[in-house]
């Protein structure tokens, strides 16, 4: 069974792999068949979110002294970082020149706690009925390929929007969501 860390990071990055494999493949490789990255990387992280739910209430369950509630976090990278940010908490009365500098960053980190798994699960449940619902009705689109493409990039946002941990990524990702219902209208 795979840890909350690497279920975490598996969720989006499946359907992000389909989004580029079908934009890239596209009509001359794919052609009618170009539902099938979409379908399969929804479905396996449907699968995903199911095994995080349970592995959530799994370690949920276990009692932990000092600890209220369950939460994890995988950070994957440092998205930006300011070395010597003025600290904004700092007492306005004393003058600006008591403002001490600090370091800012923005990580790309992934949260997991009892919503969140659920709401993945929920996410990728929905985007999977919608993909396969949408087999038949698009097959005649001459942009089938590019719509099967915007599909997994729209699954991607959404589970990248449930999953962030700072309001940064989540006001990134409600914007990249916004792109993807534009781009699939």
């Amino acid at each position: 069974m795979f840890d909350v860390s690497t279920l975490l990071v598996l969720i989006p990055a499946l359907p992000l792999a389909a989004a580029v494999l079908t934009a890239a493949l596209g009509a001359r490789w794919l052609g009618p068949r170009a539902h099938w990255p979409t379908v399969c990387a929804i479905g396996l992280s449907l699968v995903a979110s199911l095994a995080l739910v349970a592995q959530v209430a799994w370690e949920s369950s276990v009692e932990r002294p000092g600890e209220i509630g369950y939460e994890r976090t995988v950070t994957l990278w440092h998205w930006a970082s300011v070395e010597t940010a003025p600290d904004a908490a700092a007492d306005s009365s004393a003058g600006a020149s008591a403002v001490q500098p600090r370091n800012f960053t923005i990580d790309v980190t992934l949260r997991a706690d009892p919503l969140t798994a659920i709401m993945l699960a929920t996410v990728t449940l929905v985007s999977l009925l919608v993909a396969i619902y949408s087999i038949g009705y698009m097959h005649d689109d001459r942009g089938y390929w590019r719509f099967f493409s915007y599909i997994s990039l729209f699954v991607f946002s959404m589970t990248m929007l449930v999953s962030v941990s700072n309001f940064v990524l989540l006001y990134v990702f409600w914007e990249a969501v916004g792109l993807c219902s534009y781009l699939l209208i």
